[in-house]
């Protein structure tokens, strides 16, 4: 957790500018993915270890232990269902993150401005003043999509969640 806490108090956005700056010709997609998984990882981790802490002080989890389970079984068939949500939920807000991210690095001009990416197309709209030029659509369009794709993930996200997680299964089963 100290490495944890070490890459969680570092600012991601400049260090992933810097990086971008740095490795101007080597950075690809994979690069810039990878480098994003690897300052994206440290609120996830936090969030799924104190679940997976306050699990293992639940008194299912030593009733299971005091039946004969081994600690495979406990693990993914009394642990899991608690934290499976969680994981996927977290999935799919650093999805939606890295896209942001993406997004991000394409209108400020720091990626493939060649490449079609609709942050590549706020940019372009934006280089050539489509504002100004009374040209609105050229940024409303892609800002729109960019909202619906965020918010479509989020309700996936959501909706995902409260059919796999235990509680709330239970809640619509009247319990």
């Amino acid at each position: 957790m100290a490495v944890n806490d070490t890459l969680g108090a570092l600012p991601n956005i400049p260090i992933l500018l810097l990086l971008v700056f740095v490795l101007r010709d080597q950075m690809t997609r994979p690069v810039l993915a990878l480098t994003a998984a690897l300052l994206g990882w440290t609120h996830d981790s936090r969030l799924i270890r104190s679940v997976a802490l306050s699990l293992r002080t639940r008194e299912f989890t030593r009733h299971a232990a005091f039946s004969g389970m081994r600690t495979g079984q406990i693990l993914f068939h009394e642990h899991l269902p608690y934290v499976m949500p969680i994981v996927f939920f977290t999935t799919m807000n650093n999805l939606i993150w890295a896209i942001g991210l993406e997004v991000t690095l394409s209108i400020l001009g720091f990626s493939d401005i060649n490449r079609p990416t609709i942050g590549g197309m706020i940019y372009w709209a934006n280089a050539h003043s489509a504002m100004v030029a009374g040209i609105w659509w050229w940024i409303a369009v892609p800002m729109i999509f960019v909202v619906i794709l965020f918010s479509g993930l989020f309700l996936l996200a959501m909706s995902v969640n409260e059919y796999i997680d235990p509680r709330s299964r239970l809640a619509r089963m009247g319990a």
